[in-house]
């Protein structure tokens, strides 16, 4: 209230003249039982009011010394603050972002690596077929001709197609 009060009277003189001054100036409108009065500068801001007694808060010269340190200082807190959020949000961004770059980078890898391998795998199998191929081919044997295994045929017959398969090829 004293704030307003100096502020508002363009008080001079040093601050514990402003002080005193104010108090007086208040101590009067209490004795006066002036509430209006009271109330003006409890509830008003740091600034002077206008004619129309709004408080015209763009007049930067009727802010008290002291308010506008405390303004500035509360807005510096508030930027400071304002940076350390900004700065966890990119730690934090960048945290999550090379971890995802990791993984992502070692799953694709593990990918290939699959891919390589499993193709590797199908490589060495069709060569392994066509060596053998070749290799029945080199004895006469038709590999067209091999009989399908049937899941219901006993021993004793896949046994007797063996045989014949191994009597034909023996032959030749």
């Amino acid at each position: 209230m004293a704030e307003n009060y100096i502020a508002e009277n363009n008080l001079g003189g040093t601050r514990e003249q402003q002080v005193a001054a104010a108090a007086k100036g208040l101590e009067n409108l209490a004795a006066r039982g002036d509430l209006q009065g009271l109330l003006h500068y409890a509830n008003m801001n740091t600034a002077k009011p206008n004619a129309d007694g709004i408080h015209d808060v763009s007049n930067k010269s009727y802010y008290s010394p002291s308010s506008v340190g405390a303004n500035n200082a509360h807005n510096n807190d508030a930027v400071a603050n304002q940076n350390s959020l900004n700065n966890l949000g990119t730690a934090g961004g960048n945290n999550i972002r090379n971890e995802f770059s990791q993984q992502s980078g070692a799953a694709i890898s593990n990918f290939k690596n699959q891919g390589t391998s499993t193709s590797n795998v199908v490589n060495n199998s069709a060569k392994d077929a066509i060596v053998e191929q070749n290799a029945n081919r080199r004895m006469g044997v038709n590999p067209s001709s091999y009989a399908i295994q049937d899941a219901s045929k006993s021993g004793n017959e896949l046994a007797k197609e063996a045989q014949g398969l191994f009597d034909a090829m023996s032959k030749k």
